[in-house]
């Protein structure tokens, strides 16, 4: 776990440091310069570009982070994989571009009856979906170096400055809705351009075509394995990102900008996720080549325990400050609508979180493929939950379902890697977090504050939590990861020796 730690911990630096960001554009720079209908167009956009763009990668992303173990040990045959990968990747662009221009008609109808302003920039959506694909490329190049810290910086601090930016000047020099548009697809591109030109510097963007110093046999089993991953990454992406689409074509994008704002203030308790497993993928993918079961069953242990407890903290945080969250933000009288999508959201995350890194196990072993299974039946959970739940309830509806959807899926993920694997996350320092995780909620709900103001509130209940978790956690070694975490915290702040 020593890589994970410490690569995690300096992710975690910038995807807190963007937790802020996201609150200043989610919670104020959005609903202060931006009318609900116009957040609905931005996030649907970019939502249904992440949707298309696994088809032009051609699962390279997953196959290249799978096998990178085995070219690693020498220069000129790395450089012959990373050829291979762009090779497919360009041939995916090319059937990618052809799919959305057979698709835009249908696309288009969908969204013309209650969403009439989204069909006039799927123009855009190809310049949109190539800039995405290649940043997903670039930073499978950077998870197999065990870097996840630079891809991190980029996607998750310095493209909110951009896109604060762009609402700004969008606001300010009174521009037409088309040119919000633009300045958010050349934000993407500033992005996919900066890890590219980070990544090249450093000297590890060497091609080598020369592709037959690859194995033979190695290709023959990397070719099922990409033709798994393309599914696999369209049905992920169709899970994730259906809920916005659905919702825009149902119930129109002003119901979808309220949403998202609702969904961004949710999806805060996933950070922990991201800064550990994307480095476990790799180590995983290392481990499991070197047939190393007991270090992918401790990782297995501490990426749930650890993600229980990181998340859980931001859950609490997050649900008991709601409220006043909502009094704060600019027209908050009319995103509060979303308090419940921000609880189901919320606990499906934390849930997920919990179960540890099933996904990324059992895609990196021979029983890959049931997770491909797994996702085709959760997408037809998803697309039946979103057509019952979203007439009926709105965008707590569209909630309800995602909630679902994950819930399932998480369900039958770790019924999988138990069954199949003889693995399983939970040790009995899971129920401890579990437990103290309750007792910090309830002090926290029913601790009198003697003050109204939302900000003060706020302020308050984060102490209070900050303060309990910091003590139990000193106090109970049930998680030595964080425990040394915030012990080196300390220790730079001048707190402790």
């Amino acid at each position: 776990m020593g890589v994970i730690r410490r690569q995690s911990a300096f992710s975690s630096v910038s995807l807190y440091a963007g937790i802020g960001l996201g609150f200043i554009l989610s919670l104020y720079i959005y609903p202060q310069f931006l009318e609900t209908e116009e957040i609905g167009l931005v996030r649907v956009l970019v939502d249904m570009a992440k949707l298309i763009s696994p088809f032009l990668l051609l699962g390279v992303p997953g196959t290249f982070v799978r096998y990178y173990p085995y070219f690693s040990n020498d220069d000129k045959v790395l450089a012959s994989f990373r050829y291979l990968s762009l090779l497919v990747s360009g041939v995916g662009t090319i059937f990618a571009l052809l799919l959305f221009y057979f698709l835009e008609p249908v696309l288009v109808a969908s969204f013309a009856e209650n969403s009439p302003l989204l069909g006039e920039f799927f123009v855009w959506l190809p310049i949109l979906i190539f800039l995405l694909g290649g940043v997903s490329l670039l930073r499978a190049y950077y998870r197999s170096d065990y870097n996840i810290t630079i891809p991190n910086v980029y996607e998750v601090i310095v493209l909110k400055f951009l896109f604060i930016g762009a609402v700004l000047v969008y606001f300010y020099m009174d521009l037409t809705v088309e040119w919000l548009v633009y300045m958010y697809i050349l934000a993407h591109a500033l992005i996919f351009l900066g890890l590219l030109i980070t990544y090249a510097r450093g000297g590890r963007l060497r091609l080598n075509k020369d592709l037959s110093l690859i194995d033979p046999e190695l290709r023959k089993e990397m070719i099922p394995y990409g033709l798994f991953v393309i599914a696999n990454m369209v049905s992920g992406s169709m899970i994730v990102n259906i809920d916005s689409w659905m919702l825009a074509s149902l119930s129109g994008l002003s119901a979808t900008g309220i949403y998202a704002i609702a969904l961004s203030i949710g999806m805060v308790i996933e950070l922990p996720r991201r800064s550990i497993t994307q480095i476990a993928v790799p180590v995983i993918a290392n481990a499991w080549k070197n047939n190393n079961m007991g270090n992918i069953r401790d990782i297995y242990h501490k990426t749930s325990l650890n993600q229980l407890i990181a998340g859980g903290v931001i859950f609490i945080l997050v649900w008991t400050n709601v409220d006043d969250l909502f009094r704060l933000i600019p027209n908050g009288e009319l995103y509060s609508a979303g308090k419940w999508v921000v609880f189901f959201i919320g606990i499906s995350k934390l849930f997920s979180i919990a179960t540890g890194c099933n996904i990324e196990i059992l895609q990196v072993s021979e029983h890959y493929r049931y997770s491909l299974w797994t996702r085709i039946l959760l997408i037809a959970t998803a697309i039946v939950t979103n057509l019952y739940f979203i007439p009926r309830y709105g965008i707590t509806g569209a909630a309800v379902a995602t909630a679902i959807t994950f819930f399932s899926n998480n369900i039958i993920l770790f019924l999988i890697v138990w069954f199949k694997l003889g693995l399983q996350p939970f040790k009995r320092t899971n129920l401890y977090a579990l437990l103290w995780l309750g007792v910090i909620y309830l002090i926290t709900v029913y601790l009198p504050y003697p003050f109204e103001l939302p900000l003060v509130l706020m302020a308050l209940r984060t102490v209070v939590v900050g303060v309990m978790f910091l003590a139990i956690l000193l106090r109970f070694d049930f998680s030595e990861d964080l425990r040394q975490f915030v012990l080196l915290g300390l220790k730079k702040a001048g707190l402790r020796k």
